[in-house]
Formats: C-alpha cells, structure tokens, sequence
C-alpha cells in the first residue's frame, strides 16, 4: 500500500469516530427537590438522601444530597423515585466501625418514594426510630 492511500485511510478512520463522539448525550432535565428529615420528631443533624429510579440507576443519573440540621436541597430527574436515607458515624467498636443510625426500612430496605414533578417539589420524610 502508498504511503498516500494509508494516509487516506487514515483519515477516514479517524473522521469515522470523530463523528461518533460528536453525539451530544441528552441528560434528563433535573427539578429542584427541597424538604426535611426528622427522626424520632427531632431533625436530622446529619446525613445523606437521595432519589433513584432503576433506570436512574442504570443511566449512573441517581440524585444526591446531603442533609444538614433537618433540611436538605438536590436536583432531581422528575418520576417516581426511590428515596434512601443515611446517617453513617463512626464507633470505637472494631469489629463494627461504621454504624447507620437510620434503620434499614429508610435506606436497604427503603419504602419511601417521591413523585418528583415541577408542581411536585417538596418532599418531608418523618422517620421512627
């Protein structure tokens, strides 16, 4: 082969996957989401929340937020989402040094949700211990 025609070949190889790598990927529109976490009645001094829907989660687009004094702010993907709540310390414990004050039906086994929509956009989540 002349060093002209791997030159050529080349080039179209290279303008082939330039041309694929131009495709803009199309993120959902994300809606500001605010609210607060109590437990037990009092708020939450600290923690995490997030919102995730399986196909949220297979696109890596899962919501997050942390939660401070009660209240917490993120941007959402709108849909019916899955939320779970966290409060993760540290113990003096070694066999357990990490330790989740939130029980399990609000994160593991979360059985809270939110239909996140524009007119949707306040979400309160009262936990018991």
């Amino acid at each position: 082969m002349k060093t002209h025609e791997i030159v050529w070949v080349g080039l179209v190889a290279v303008l082939i996957g330039t041309l694929g790598c131009t495709a803009e990927r199309r993120f959902p529109d994300r809606i500001e989401v605010t609210g607060k976490v109590t437990i037990g009645g009092e708020p939450l001094p600290n923690g995490s929340i997030s919102f995730r829907s399986d196909q949220d989660i297979a696109d890596g687009m899962v919501a997050s937020a942390d939660i401070k004094d009660g209240q917490y702010a993120a941007k959402v993907p709108a849909g019916e989402k899955k939320v779970v709540i966290h409060s993760v310390i540290q113990t003096s414990d070694p066999a357990h040094e990490f330790m989740d004050l939130i029980p399990v039906q609000y994160n593991k086994k979360s059985t809270l949700t939110a239909d996140v929509s524009r007119e949707n956009t306040e979400f309160d989540f009262h936990l018991t211990k």
